[in-house]
């Protein structure tokens, strides 16, 4: 089966004529959107057909997840498509503990780069978590840029518990002209913002899917908008972060206050 994914593909910079260094590489594939997954795992089987070098195909690999070092995970067990065409690349037929870094959709579909699977060591563990701190700032620093009074409304950082009921995992289907999928959170502790509740029921985007790695219970950090006029909340399933990076994140909060 020849998978090609139009929606989300990647392409492998191989054969440009200046070769990326590994950062290029991760900030290539970070800049594809979604959030980012970096784990340690082991690669459990991989598509060997031939495909196509005539059009852009995709390699479904899978993982098994021993540990997860940043972003959320729904299982022990992660397929995620990578760039390829001709036979099976001997990077898929490894064997042992590797450090992957990939990018993933709320729909479920993640993608990465054969570059970026590397032994487990702890030189590479520090690189990798230098690249996903340098991506959580930029991400806080655009959101901040784009949000806040000067656009008619205010930002909302905090970090809290997933509350139910929860959607079903699943596309939204878009039967009318806006949908959100509303999540209900216990906030433990405002970052940034004005917020008196103890409770906050956040809406996503419309028609978006819920991520199926969200669960009754969770903690996380979230970045919303509070509406003007009757306090209506919104968010980007892409701006959920594991409590485990608050200290990230407030640097990230802290640096943006000092520049602006």
């Amino acid at each position: 089966m020849i998978i090609i994914l139009t929606s989300f593909a990647l392409t492998s910079h191989a054969s440009t004529s200046k070769p990326q260094t590994l950062t290029q590489q991760a900030n290539t594939l970070l800049s594809q959107g979604g959030y980012p997954l970096l784990f340690v795992g082991s690669i459990a089987g991989a598509s060997s057909e031939i495909l196509p070098c005539t059009v852009q195909n995709q390699r479904p690999v899978v993982f098994r997840i021993g540990s997860v070092l940043s972003g959320f995970a729904s299982s022990t067990t992660l397929k995620v498509f990578y760039p390829s065409c001709g036979g099976l690349e001997p990077e898929f037929s490894a064997r042992g503990d590797l450090l992957v870094l990939v990018i993933c959709r709320v729909n479920g579909i993640c993608s990465g780069l054969k570059q970026l699977m590397l032994p487990a060591t702890s030189q590479n563990m520090t690189w990798a978590q230098s690249v996903i701190k340098a991506d959580l700032r930029e991400k806080i620093a655009r959101f901040l840029r784009t949000h806040g009074p000067s656009h008619n409304n205010s930002v909302l950082v905090f970090e809290g518990t997933v509350r139910g009921p929860i959607p079903t995992p699943g596309m939204i289907p878009c039967k009318v002209a806006v949908n959100f999928p509303l999540l209900h959170f216990e906030v433990n502790q405002v970052l940034l913002g004005d917020w008196a509740n103890t409770r906050v029921n956040i809406g996503f985007g419309a028609c978006e899917s819920i991520p199926d790695w969200l669960q009754e219970g969770q903690s996380m950090i979230v970045f919303a908008t509070v509406n003007k006029g009757p306090a209506e909340v919104y968010g980007d399933f892409n701006l959920l972060f594991p409590s485990t990076q608050i200290n990230e994140v407030r640097t990230a909060l802290m640096l943006h206050h000092e520049q602006h």
